[in-house]
């Protein structure tokens, strides 16, 4: 029985197979096999050919190249000791450093594969002599030097192309992002794939992530980005969606970059202006805010209703998150929150019914001024500080990168490009200081306007109230007592704070405790005073009040809740008056 060869073949460039050299390898291979008796295997799962991958950096004994099937296959015995590898040259198998592909290459060997090199007829086998070993070093280390000195006459190429276009924004011909073309030496925004960009974009503003975006765009036959080669099953991905979100060539920038030591690393700063953009600022830099609340939230769990007390609520005995559960099957089966501990037995707090804790929400919502959400003026204001806080963020990160550059490569081009950035990053924050200022003047007066314009129906306008939230870093505490369901708003988690409580018993009528003058003034200017608790210690900042509930009649019922004041009642509406007027308020407001 002759021994059995397998053929491997390499080749890193298009140009090489649009030529002749995947014909040229096999048909080596073939007569090799013949003219030494060999049985070439051409079995499918025996076919070992890399096209388009690198043996410079070792991608074709990753998981990505052909060559790591073989050398699994050598080590598990599917290949048989004895057996024969043939290549063009040894510079198919590996361009690495020889310190890195000798011992790959003896390995093979000793597992008893002998490898020839078909341009040489050389066969090296387990136990080869020393001459024999040298000559494979000398070839190994050839093979690297010229990829090496290639890769450098490339990037040298390269980066004087880069510096042209710095200098003159010249395009540097087809490659640029997917949703442009190269048309008459010009960069040209193809409408039909920037519409998809753009769509890619308002989808995470509004609240959808990756995932959801992902399902949208192949449910929908979205054509997907690339060439087939690069994407074999032609379906849009995660990866996909996050690249686009973070390519800054959206807004029309080109960031050169070069290789150094197999990794890619910005050349210079970025150049502005050089693309055609498809994104504004804004709508860039609010995507990436969504994005990143997503992140520090570790949202991920997309249902249709989108969870509006998602990365919100916890539990009012154990700090636990609450999660919603579904509870029995529909029409019969309700839906709830319920405490992750409680889930595991760890905590005795009951189950908060699902309507019970939506009524809640929209009255957090409420006492938070929350009118950017109904008013679009508004809404374009917070949708600014959003993306405010993200350039920002943004400018910090390019500063401190430009101080490394400064370190490595001092240039007057860098200094001035930090000298702008800065100028910016001032402009950015006045500018955030004055937008806080006037979105801070909202009140809501009338809140059953209020909860006629709030959108809790759709997924965007669920999302977009919960992102409201979290942007005020509020946190929310519930529970369960005998008598009432209750959550707690606060808002510095680290050193919480109570701002109020809202407390909703089986009558589905909220009632308010507000445990800070602000929101003392907020209960008042939504008249809803007399389904009002107060606080003592409110009342002792406030004499003319604490005189007028003093003999009212009603006597004083005290609950405990934990971490929280005591509370009694206060439910004569002829209070207000007295309260306005001790807060300093016009009355007629």
């Amino acid at each position: 029985m002759n021994p059995k060869a397998y053929s491997y073949i390499r080749f890193s460039s298009p140009e090489q197979s649009r030529g002749d050299s995947q014909r040229r390898q096999r048909e080596a291979a073939a007569k090799y096999a013949e003219e030494h008796s060999l049985d070439l295997v051409l079995d499918n799962d025996y076919q070992f050919f890399d096209s388009g991958i690198s043996a410079y950096t070792g991608k074709n004994v990753t998981d990505e190249g052909k060559l790591r099937r073989f050398y699994d296959y050598v080590k598990s015995g599917k290949i048989e000791t004895g057996s024969y590898l043939l290549v063009e040259s040894l510079d198919r198998l590996s361009r690495e450093d020889v310190l890195i592909a000798l011992p790959r290459f003896i390995d093979l060997l000793n597992e008893g594969v002998n490898v020839v090199t078909l341009a040489d007829n050389i066969v090296y086998s387990k136990g080869a002599d020393v001459p024999q070993l040298i000559m494979s070093i000398v070839h190994m280390a050839r093979a690297h030097h010229e990829s090496k000195l290639k890769g450098e006459r490339v990037s040298k190429a390269w980066r004087k192309k880069q510096d042209y276009a710095r200098e003159t924004n010249v395009p540097l011909g087809n490659v640029c992002p997917y949703w442009l073309e190269f048309i008459d030496g010009e960069y040209v925004v193809n409408e039909e794939k920037a519409k998809v960009v753009q769509n890619i974009f308002k989808m995470t503003i509004d609240g959808y992530g990756q995932t959801s975006i992902v399902k949208h765009l192949n449910s929908n036959g979205v054509q997907v980005f690339g060439s087939v080669k690069r994407n074999k099953s032609g379906l849009w991905g995660n990866s996909s969606i996050a690249k686009i979100l973070s390519n800054r060539s959206v807004l029309g920038e080109y960031q050169p970059m070069i290789h150094e030591q197999s990794k890619r690393r910005p050349n210079g700063s970025s150049i502005e202006n050089y693309y055609p953009a498809i994104i504004t600022q804004d709508m860039f830099y609010s995507a990436s805010y969504a994005r990143n609340q997503r992140r520090v939230g570790k949202v991920t769990n997309q249902t249709k209703n989108f969870n509006v007390w998602s990365k919100l609520i916890v539990c009012s005995k154990c700090r636990s998150p609450m999660h919603l559960v579904n509870k029995g099957r529909p029409p019969k089966g309700f839906k709830y929150l319920r405490c992750f501990a409680s889930a595991k037995g760890a905590c005795s707090v009951k189950l908060i019914r699902l309507e019970i804790a939506e009524l809640a929400f929209r009255e957090v919502l409420a006492m938070f001024n929350s009118l950017p959400l109904v008013k679009d003026n508004e809404k374009e204001a917070r949708n600014k500080i959003m993306t405010l806080k993200w350039r920002i963020s943004s400018l910090y990160k390019d500063l401190e990168r430009f101080q490394e550059m400064m370190m490595v490569a001092p240039s007057i081009t860098l200094s001035n490009a930090a000298a702008a950035k800065e100028e910016e990053l001032h402009l950015c924050e006045a500018e955030l200081e004055r937008q806080n200022s006037e979105l801070a003047k909202s009140t809501i007066f009338n809140k059953s306007d209020f909860f006629d314009r709030l959108d809790l129906e759709s997924y965007e306008g669920r999302s977009a109230a919960n992102l409201y939230l979290r942007n005020l870093g509020v946190q929310v505490r519930a529970g369960v007592n005998t008598l009432d369901h209750f959550f707690v708003a606060i808002t510095d988690v680290k050193k919480p704070t109570a701002h109020f409580a809202i407390w909703i018993g089986e009558d589905l009528q909220p009632k308010f405790t507000p445990l800070s003058e602000a929101m003392t003034v907020n209960v008042i200017n939504q008249g809803v005073l007399s389904n009002t608790r107060m606080v003592k210690t409110l009342k002792r900042q406030l004499p003319e009040l604490l005189e007028a509930t003093e003999g009212n009649g009603r006597g004083t019922i005290t609950v405990d809740i934990d971490g929280l004041p005591e509370i009694e009642w206060v439910s004569n509406d002829m209070v207000k008056a007295k309260l306005l007027k001790s807060l300093g308020l016009d009355a007629k407001k």
